[in-house]
């Protein structure tokens, strides 16, 4: 009984254990990317998310979910901040870009896991922390054939998916379920429209 207790203990604690070493090889490789530069000021509040995106997973251990969603709204308004901060001084570009995406990349993964782990939400909404990644190695093994243009409502779309999947906590049982689906079709629709642009839309000669 002892040793189940403990497994179960430490699947829960995936979460943390997640967040944490994938913080650590994003800021190593965002730090190796700027060189000599160092980060800026964008960057160091994108390191903030990160950080959050830690303690997101922390609140489990702690058998306290709930605080989970301060926290993922608090990764959600800093989101929006630095950005702006990155246009405004002129530092935006590719490295960046490339952080601010992998950073909301955990936050969906990290919520999710917490949402399987500690909400009784169904499996498959592992799928929607899954789904950057199948991306990332489908392009990484199949090069795309066309280029994603840059959506307002992309950005909307996942503002909405990613508040409603850390708000989970606050729904009563029996709408968790719903709530996730809902993400699960939105981030299906997401990564659909994706794969369609990189694939199956028709190129020009």
């Amino acid at each position: 009984m002892a040793l189940v207790a403990w497994g179960f203990a430490m699947a829960r604690g995936i979460p943390a254990l997640f967040c944490l070493a994938t913080t650590l090889v994003l800021v190593g490789e965002h730090l190796r990317w700027r060189g000599e530069d160092g980060p800026t000021r964008a960057d160091k509040i994108t390191f903030a998310r990160l950080a959050l995106c830690t303690l997101l997973g922390v609140p489990a251990l702690f058998f306290a979910p709930i605080w989970a969603v301060g926290i993922g709204w608090s990764v959600l308004i800093l989101d929006a901040v630095d950005g702006r901060v990155a246009r405004r001084e002129g530092t935006a570009g590719p490295a960046g870009a490339w952080l601010d995406m992998e950073s909301d990349a955990i936050l969906i993964t990290t919520a999710s896991l917490n949402a399987y782990a500690w909400l009784d939400v169904p499996a498959w909404i592992l799928l929607c922390g899954l789904a950057r990644y199948l991306y990332v190695v489908t392009l990484w093994r199949w090069p795309a054939h066309g280029h994603i243009p840059r959506a307002r409502w992309g950005r909307i779309s996942f503002g909405l998916g990613a508040a409603l999947l850390v708000s989970l906590p606050l729904l009563p049982p029996s709408w968790r379920n719903l709530a996730a689906a809902l993400v699960f079709a939105n981030t299906t629709w997401s990564f659909g429209r994706s794969f369609w642009w990189s694939y199956a839309r028709p190129t020009l000669p």
